[in-house]
């Protein structure tokens, strides 16, 4: 089916690696031209080159701490000044401390808010009035099912994805006249470099094989196994797609079956 995103651009923060790379690597397949960005310089290098080696489309990596408001300003404006005014905005940088709640410092809590609420907040605020000029856009916030469903070890995480998903709600109200569609994808259990460290520590706290471990981890997901980023990045294709044209102020969860409230 035709998707009509041909020849756009993309802005994915948090680009480099795990589900931001294999969204940038979606998009360019369907003829995106994305920019990148990310703190890792390494990474963000390696990010690129595989793009540029698998699609035939402009790319931008551009080197950024999304938890500075600075940097952010000066990101958006480099990454639109290779690639041209931005049409698809995916906010996806963001990671967080686990643990129980009393060994979670303040600076635990205000990392999380920074890097994933208020750099969906600071960049959305930077890329808003191209879209708003061209009258047409799309934005995506990858959150996590925390937000929706909590969980007593990753409080934090849970806090600031429903704080993500009401910004979702309520700015996607604010910009619909202007052909703007905001939505928000939920994954849940995901098979990324931070999923393997997380069965690593399980492993090493239940002092099992890491195998037992992440068989404990996933027995709560009814399909039965974590899923590749690469199905988490099929639902961010749609979304910024014609093929999702009516769709607006939606969370949409890709977990397996894992969340049970309605």
């Amino acid at each position: 089916m035709e998707t009509g995103l041909s020849g756009k651009v993309a802005l994915i923060t948090g680009g480099s690696q795990g589900i931001g790379k294999k969204i940038s690597l979606a998009l360019a397949h369907e003829g995106v031209n994305v920019g990148i960005c990310a703190r890792d310089k390494k990474n963000l290098a390696a990010a690129a080159k595989d793009i540029t080696d698998t699609s035939n489309v402009d790319v931008a990596a551009v080197q950024a701490d999304c938890m500075n408001a600075e940097q952010i300003k000066v990101m958006v404006a480099s990454v639109t000044e290779q690639l041209g005014n931005i049409d698809i905005l995916i906010n996806c940088v963001g990671r967080a401390k686990a643990g129980p709640f009393l060994e979670l410092t303040d600076e635990d809590w205000f990392d999380t808010i920074h890097l994933k609420l208020m750099a969906a907040v600071r960049v959305t605020r930077e890329v808003l009035p191209q879209m708003v000029h061209a009258q047409s856009g799309r934005i995506i916030m990858i959150g996590g099912v925390f937000g929706i469903q909590p969980n007593p070890f990753s409080i934090p995480m849970g806090v600031v994805n429903a704080g993500l998903f009401n910004f979702t709600k309520g700015l996607a109200q604010d910009v619909a006249c202007h052909n703007i569609l905001v939505n928000a994808v939920a994954p849940g259990r995901v098979d990324t470099p931070l999923f393997q460290k997380l069965v690593a520590s399980q492993a090493q706290r239940l002092s099992c094989d890491p195998n037992d471990a992440m068989t404990q981890i996933l027995s709560e997901v009814p399909i039965g196994r974590a899923a590749d980023p690469a199905e988490i990045a099929s639902v961010v294709v749609f979304l910024a797609s014609n093929l999702a044209s009516y769709i607006t102020g939606e969370i949409i969860t890709a977990d397996g079956c894992w969340t049970k409230c309605v």
